[in-house]
């Protein structure tokens, strides 16, 4: 349930919907998204990349000289594996959705289906093998 508050003549909403990531489609062939949810999915996942990505690049600049064992080792603990697969995850999701707009605004109409459903294609199989490897380590 949603409750309004009022600031200055205007009506804001206290608790914010999440949108589903394909609301507002303009063609479903295109699988290209716009407006508000596009929007909103984009800037959460560029928010939680941020602690990710100091977290990932400090602990790979304490494991880089360490041998192989020792970062099997690293990447064995649940905790490691867990962030490690959802910085992945947000970084291929926050890509994907950075490339279907820049496919949709510079690329000719009737090849935005193809471009998006390949690099669709490239971020799911990329995740798919990021996670099957790590969970491969255990």
């Amino acid at each position: 349930m949603l409750t309004n508050s009022h600031f200055m003549g205007e009506t804001y909403s206290i608790l914010v919907k999440i949108p589903p990531l394909n609301s507002q489609t303009k063609n479903p062939l295109s699988l290209r998204t716009t407006g508000p949810a596009h929007a909103w999915w984009q800037r959460t996942t560029a928010v939680i990349l941020i602690p990710l990505a100091l977290w990932l690049a400090f602990s790979f600049s304490n494991h880089v000289l360490s041998s192989y064992e020792d970062a099997t080792m690293w990447l064995t603990q649940p905790v490691v594996a867990i962030l490690f697969c959802l910085a992945f995850i947000l970084l291929v999701l926050h890509a994907y959705l950075g490339i279907v707009v820049v496919i949709g605004d510079y690329a000719a109409s009737n090849r935005i289906t193809s471009l998006v459903v390949v690099s669709r294609i490239f971020a799911v199989t990329a995740i798919i093998v990021t996670v099957s490897l790590v969970i491969s380590l255990f």
